[in-house]
């Protein structure tokens, strides 16, 4: 699509990654159009293992975009000077990586969709860097335009195919409409390849992996690399399953997934080695799958989720310094909540996320519509979120995309500005107080709530102050020291105390 040259910004002092479009797709105005639409997508996802884009500018006959530079090597170099599997450990570190970056862009509403090594830079420190959206999809792009674009030219003819062969899911093979599960497949051929030193799917000409990808059974990568153990091959076959229905749901579930795997293989290499092992890749500390020394913690929090169940929301704040492990310990009752039939679901504030107030907790309620439909209850829930959500759900379409593809088209927007944030606040709290109701109790997790935003932190009051919400959790952690007398989470705090909410404090000591 273009050249790529190493460039200086002057304005903030820093080496940048210069992407300047070529003159066919510069002069073809809906090309341009459209690759400036996927350009901004792509910058709206902000993570570490994500290249930033800084800029993106039109003058006169030209297009370009200023991205981060990443001085290191792709993953495709690092597999050919291999020559073979990588070390199962580092294949699982890089995937989980990879994993938890495409958790920050499908909330964004952006699927990749042509993922492979040649797009995974890892830099000078093991980073991994997803580069190239220039497949990207936006999930609230109009019309097909975007999902007929091509890498190599701005295509516009029905039944082109989109992606590298090797990495691209069936449904894309087949030219049907493409969600975040494709990313899930790419991923998924990805990590085969870096287990077993091999892609899954084969051929001696780009057709025949077509039709390879499309038709053959996967076998196990444990047949090329016996180093591979029978949870990672049956990770593997759920990536790499044929349909998207019989995949992960997400890909929050596909990185808790790695996470067990890795830790479970840190655990292993851990066994009769001294202290100092605990250190992993890059020498950070590496955190073990169960708690140790917190018991008492885990029992209050597990306390307040049975109090919830019994009827009656409740929020509860763990504080601490930064760094004492408040968000381990929020996590560690997740498993618990969910034998007991509970929901648990979360969410992350981050101050430096511009323009996003609300995106920790439309993360948190795209991950349970995203539970419920993978379920065998789907139609049940289709019918009971359409009926919660009303004549409202267009406000809530753009915040969580996975509602529009379950419910289909929404009803029109209303014009006035207001109207539709009180529409979204009671089509928020509808839905809660349905997950609520059916699976009791609902866990929503927020990490970093000193970072939260009023309008956050106003919702977060809406929900836990309805009178018809109960059976409702919300565990939250901020940080010792962040909150002054005057801070919006104190006085939401008081607010939520007066209207006889129950809210308790946890701390975290080291």
């Amino acid at each position: 699509m273009g050249r790529v040259y190493l460039a200086e910004d002057t304005v903030d002092g820093r080496q940048v990654a210069l992407k300047v479009l070529n003159d066919d797709i510069v002069r073809e105005r809906s090309a341009r159009v459209r690759f400036l639409r996927e350009a901004q997508s792509a910058a709206a996802v902000l993570h570490a293992s994500v290249a930033a884009v800084y800029a993106i500018h039109e003058a006169e006959d030209a297009v370009f975009i200023a991205m981060e530079y990443v001085e290191g090597r792709t993953l495709r170099a690092l597999l050919d000077a291999q020559r073979g599997p990588l070390e199962l450990r580092e294949a699982l570190r890089i995937a989980r990586d990879v994993a938890h970056a495409l958790c920050h862009a499908h909330a964004a509403g952006v699927v990749h969709r042509d993922l492979k090594p040649e797009n995974l830079m890892l830099d000078l420190r093991g980073q991994v860097k997803i580069l190239d959206f220039g497949l990207a999809k936006h999930g609230q792009a109009q019309g097909d335009d975007v999902e007929r674009a091509s890498t190599l030219s701005f295509a516009t003819a029905e039944g082109v195919i989109l992606g590298t062969p090797s990495y691209m899911a069936p449904e894309q093979i087949q030219g049907k409409p493409t969600d975040a599960r494709a990313d899930i497949f790419s991923v998924g051929v990805v990590l085969y390849e870096m287990a077993a030193g091999t892609r899954p799917f084969r051929g001696a000409s780009t057709m025949e992996v077509l039709i390879a990808t499309a038709r053959d059974e996967l076998g196990p990568a444990s047949a090329h690399n016996p180093q591979v153990t029978p949870e990672l091959d049956a990770l593997l076959a759920r990536c790499l399953a044929k349909s998207p229905d019989d995949r992960f749901v997400g890909a929050e579930e596909l990185a808790a997934a790695l996470d067990e795997l890795l830790l479970a293989e840190i655990e292993v290499e851990l066994q009769g080695a001294g202290p100092g092992a605990a250190r992993g890749y890059l020498g950070e500390i590496l955190p073990p799958r169960f708690l140790r020394g917190r018991d008492s913690e885990t029992a209050a929090l597990l306390d307040a989720a049975l109090r919830a169940r019994e009827g009656g929301a409740h929020l509860m704040l763990v504080h601490g310094d930064a760094g004492v492990g408040k968000s381990a310990l929020l996590s560690s009752v997740r498993d618990a909540i969910g034998r007991g039939g509970g929901r648990f679901v979360s969410g992350k504030f981050d101050r430096n996320a511009q323009g996003a107030p609300l995106a920790p907790l439309a993360q948190a309620l795209a991950a349970l519509v995203r539970l419920v439909t993978a379920g065998p209850d789907a139609e049940r829930w289709r019918i009971d979120l359409s009926d919660a959500t009303g004549p409202n759900r267009h406000v809530l379409d753009d915040m969580v995309p996975e509602l529009g593809r379950l419910l289909g088209p929404a009803p029109d927007a209303p014009a006035d500005a207001a109207e539709a944030k009180n529409r979204f606040h009671a089509a928020f709290q509808r839905i809660i107080r349905l997950f609520a109701a059916r699976t009791p109790p609902l866990v929503l997790a927020l990490d970093d709530l000193h970072c939260a935003d009023p309008a956050a932190l106003h919702l977060i009051e809406l929900i836990l102050s309805d009178p018809a919400g109960g059976n409702l959790l919300v565990l939250a952690s901020y940080r010792e020291g962040e909150l002054g007398d005057a801070h919006p989470l104190r006085l939401t705090q008081d607010r939520l105390r007066r209207l006889g909410v129950a809210v308790d404090e946890l701390p975290s000591r080291p």
